[in-house]
């Protein structure tokens, strides 16, 4: 079953991780599962939100919770789990692709729970992936850096 920006998970499958907190930037809209990344301005972004990955922005974890957009604030503290394995949209996943590094798939517009193991202009590397499950559902083993940006 794939899970949408606009669909909560119905199902969790995290193996045990850190979960650390990160304020969010203003206007961001955060669905729990969604790839989180912290931009060089110190705040964190769902990772479509980062038009496909800044050079210097930077992965550290999956989305523990569900935050509606928040205009003009910046005080949000967001739950992001840094390491663990949990499900994500793939196109095409098959066997062949375990052990492939997952980057977030930057042509998903909209989509922040989208992997591809195929290497964009400017990766976001999410981790190994560690099962295929479906021709569109993958597990991967994450692991976020944890520095505090703020």
């Amino acid at each position: 079953m794939a899970y949408g920006d606009t669909a909560t998970r119905q199902k969790e499958s995290w193996s045990p991780g850190d979960i650390k907190s990160y304020t969010l930037a203003a206007s961001q809209a955060v669905v729990k599962g969604d790839i989180i990344v912290v931009k060089p301005d110190g705040y964190a972004y769902k990772a479509y939100a980062a038009a496909g990955g800044a050079t210097l922005d930077v992965f550290v974890g999956i989305a523990m919770e569900n935050i509606t957009t928040i205009a003009a604030e910046v005080t949000t503290l967001l739950k992001v789990r840094t390491e663990g394995e949990a499900e994500f949209i793939i196109a095409g996943s098959s066997i062949a692709n375990v052990g492939n590094i997952a980057y977030h798939e930057s042509g998903a517009t909209g989509n922040a729970q989208t992997v591809t193991v195929t290497a964009p202009a400017h990766p976001i590397r999410i981790g190994h992936i560690s099962e295929s499950i479906s021709a569109t559902l993958c597990r991967v083993k994450f692991r976020g850096s944890t520095w505090d940006a703020a």
